[in-house]
Parts: C-alpha cells; sequence; structure tokens
C-alpha cells in the first residue's frame, strides 16, 4: 500500500494536529499471503492544539492516499 499524507498547513489557528493512528489489523493480500493495514473504513481521530485557546480553529486538510485491491489507485482528497 501506500502511506496516506496529510497536510494542515491551510488551517486557520492551528498550533499541531496529531493522528491517533488505531492499531492496523492483518489481512488475506488475496493472493495467498497477508498483508498489515486497514481494510474497508478506518476513523482517524485527530488531536488538534489551537494556537489561541480564545479563538475559532478551522481545520483544512490536503489529503493524499492510495485505494488497494490489486493494485494501488493515487487518490487526493481536500477536507
Amino acid at each position: 500500500g501506500v502511506p496516506p499524507r496529510f497536510d494542515f498547513s491551510k488551517s486557520d489557528n492551528v498550533e499541531a494536529v496529531t493522528i491517533m493512528w488505531p492499531a492496523p489489523l492483518k489481512f488475506d493480500d488475496g493472493a495467498g499471503g497477508h498483508s498489515i493495514g486497514y481494510h474497508d473504513q478506518i476513523v482517524l481521530p485527530l488531536r488538534i492544539v489551537a494556537k489561541s485557546a480564545d479563538k475559532p480553529v478551522t481545520l483544512r486538510a490536503d489529503i493524499s492516499y492510495a485505494v488497494c485491491e490489486k493494485l494501488c489507485i493515487p487518490v487526493e482528497a481536500k477536507a
């Protein structure tokens, strides 16, 4: 697979963002072996630290990841 990349640099009033990765799972890769990662869906909790606690936070993310089955297809997303 391809590790996802997150860019939060366009956010407002954000000092730091930490992704709280859940433990990966071991699953059959369909070719007689095993893979370690995530299958179907995943929820990634975020710990967000504001630069200024008395101002609102706007989180913006540019996300690069891949959707994989037999081949991995790169995907770009904005949130």
